[in-house]
């Protein structure tokens, strides 16, 4: 096995040439490259004595995600083969032997492709496997309840509250509460403690960041009084990716603090409330819905004072 990669030089990079001892042999019987897209290529019977270039893209697919029914365009970019074998989601049964077909996903998820190229004896000379198709449905958008739109007067402590957002494909929902000075959400940001709420199927699975760089998972058992002195907490700390940054961008000093305690869900309505924010300042605010696989949705923004 032989790893390729560009190196760390300065205006250059390392050769990209590999070379290979067959000793007495004639010919390569197989040639398994993986790329770092993640596209695993077969290649078959190589003559031996030669220079052979290797070429990535030896299939094209447009669009590569989307929503279902998702009808995807693939196209092979090797003509001087004969026969095409198209698994389009890597079961082991072929779906087409078209050179440049269409295949439409109805359900949800990631789809490995598999292209088999053969010569007109029927000899393989190329497998080529990729994780290319991520047929998903973003959340709905969340609906922005509280504060009203250029609402004034409000104190240095506001509980926002909004709809949650409905996965078609039941995916559990995510949510990262925005606030800034600015419209563009890059400056004077507010800290939020990187508060994050995710509801499943189940009412009440709440998890919540603390703002420290980890995140805790909190199940909480809702119901009379005696039943929410049973609440499971399962601690977990984890690092957080960058789309939970504490900052929205790279501007800070917009004052506010919350804390996972107060992030709420009660029916349909999310609510997380922040306090510090700063006397007589306009702050701008959204809430981003995420499902865990890719789609995300924004709601409107928002503006309010404080006084």
């Amino acid at each position: 096995m032989r790893e390729q990669d560009g190196g760390i030089h300065a205006y250059s990079q390392n050769y990209q040439r590999l070379h290979f001892g067959l000793k007495d042999n004639t010919q390569v019987d197989r040639l398994t490259i993986q790329w770092p897209s993640g596209i695993k290529q077969e290649i078959y019977n190589i003559p031996a004595n030669q220079v052979f270039r290797a070429v990535e893209h030896d299939l094209t697919v447009s669009p590569a995600s989307g929503s279902p029914p998702l009808t995807v365009n693939f196209t092979s970019n090797s003509s001087e083969f004969y026969n095409y074998e198209w698994d389009f989601d890597n079961d082991g049964v072929i779906d087409s032997t078209d050179p440049n077909p269409s295949y439409t996903y109805d359900s949800p998820g990631n789809y490995a492709v598999k292209l088999t190229v053969t010569d007109s004896d029927g000899t393989v000379r190329r497998d080529i496997t990729a994780t290319y198709i991520e047929v998903n449905t973003p959340p709905s958008v969340p609906q922005l309840i509280y504060p009203a739109d250029g609402l004034t007067g409000l104190g240095t402590t506001v509980e926002f509250v909004w709809k949650e957002s409905i996965d078609p494909d039941g995916d559990p929902v995510s949510y990262k509460l925005q606030i800034c000075k600015g419209s563009d959400f890059a400056t004077g940001c507010v800290d939020t403690g990187n508060a994050l709420l995710a509801r499943g199927s189940e009412n009440n699975v709440f998890y919540a960041g603390t703002g420290a760089g980890l995140m805790i998972f909190g199940i909480v058992m809702a119901g009379s009084a005696g039943s929410r002195r049973k609440m499971a907490v399962l601690l977990i700390a984890m690092l957080t990716v960058a789309v939970l940054s504490v900052s929205c961008g790279s501007g800070g000093s917009g004052g506010g603090t919350s804390s996972p305690e107060i992030v709420t869900q009660q029916g349909d309505e999310v609510s997380q409330t922040v306090s510090g924010l700063r006397t007589g300042t306009t702050y701008y605010w959204k809430v981003i819905a995420y499902d865990g696989n890719g789609g995300k949705t924004e709601s409107k923004v928002r503006s309010f004072t404080t006084e």
